[in-house]
């Protein structure tokens, strides 16, 4: 799947489908950080508990 696609999964993508996509994709460092300007600051420590 290409990054693109990806993201927008990740847009649609409810919190848990979210962390999932985050936690379980290879990406590049810039690609993550892309990512988490899609994610809701509120849930950040249910993110940091996922990779921890």
């Amino acid at each position: 799947m290409d990054f693109e696609t990806l993201k927008l999964n990740f847009i649609n993508a409810d919190t848990d489908g979210k962390i999932k996509i985050y936690t379980e994709s290879a990406l590049k460092k810039e690609e993550y950080m892309e990512l988490l300007r899609h994610f809701p600051v509120e849930e950040l420590p249910r993110l940091e508990a996922a990779l921890g």
